[in-house]
């Protein structure tokens, strides 16, 4: 081998090693939260709490209503104690979390002749997204529901444009959802309309318009005491090749079926692929 060729490979070798050390892919976490099935609409009628691990059929005119819990991992902070805190500064969290999401729920009856949505005509109160209080957005939409489909073609949406890391307000915001996973919201209800159907309800994460909190800029510390705060930006999720490809696993389809009339009682969900799919995109 030529020493001209020795020296590029080192060349590259380097390159690869220093971006590897400096790229951090962020997983996305989402599950089920409060699965639950009801004969009427407002959920105050044979109440049960189904579990989405295990298939239970919905016989015609039940209802069923579930939410989504979040948690984002392996998004580190490299301003957790850093020199500027321990110069004084404010804490910084160790993990960083969601500044904004984007969701839809597909169905494979978009129309909801078998499977309503009940955010339709008539029920504009039903099957709206409820967020979780316990978090402060600066923006937030329950999305479009028109048929079988929610968040098509406005998804369910929360999110922070920017944070203030001095303020303890601003530093909570930076880690909504890191590590342990939390209800974003609640609320989406459906109506079994047809017997003898099988509809699969598919939760999505919008990867182009879904960010988590990145560190922009470090703190500086000036004869010993804190400069200018760290910074912080909503970086939107990558789709790049490699081990920068941030990732977003999602859980297994919901498929709700509605046997034909008389063969089963209310009996709740069925649930088809228990095992979770991995997206990155």
């Amino acid at each position: 081998m030529s020493k001209w060729s020795t020296k590029v490979l080192s060349a590259l070798a380097i390159m690869v090693v220093l971006t590897g050390s400096a790229v951090q892919a962020a997983i996305i976490n989402i599950s089920y939260a409060n699965v639950q099935t009801a004969t009427n609409v407002t959920f105050t009628s044979n109440v049960q709490n189904i579990s989405p691990t295990g298939p239970i059929n919905l016989a015609t005119g039940t209802f069923i209503r579930f939410g989504i819990a979040v948690s984002v991992t392996n998004n580190a902070n490299p301003e957790f104690g850093s020199d500027w805190v321990n110069a004084g500064g404010l804490a910084q969290p160790a993990n960083l979390g969601l500044a904004l999401i984007n969701m839809q729920v597909h169905s494979t009856d978009p129309t909801g002749a078998a499977l309503l949505a009940r955010g339709t005509a008539g029920n504009p109160a039903i099957s709206r997204a409820v967020f979780n209080p316990t978090y402060s957005w600066a923006l937030t939409d329950p999305g479009t529901v028109a048929g079988g489909e929610v968040g098509t073609p406005s998804p369910i949406n929360a999110g922070n444009a920017g944070v203030n890391a001095t303020t303890p307000s601003g530093v909570a915001q930076l880690t909504y959802f890191a590590v342990t996973p939390d209800t974003l919201f609640t609320g989406l209800v459906y109506q079994v309309l047809s017997a003898a159907q099988s509809v699969t309800l598919t939760p999505e994460v919008v990867f182009g318009s879904t960010n988590v909190w990145s560190l922009l800029t470090p703190g500086t510390v000036i004869d010993g005491e804190p400069g200018s705060p760290p910074s912080y930006t909503a970086r939107p999720l990558s789709a790049a090749f490699g081990p920068e490809a941030d990732v977003v696993n999602l859980p297994a389809p919901l498929v709700i079926n509605a046997p034909e009339p008389g063969t089963l009682g209310l009996a709740g969900l069925a649930l088809i692929g228990l095992v979770g799919r991995r997206r990155s995109k």
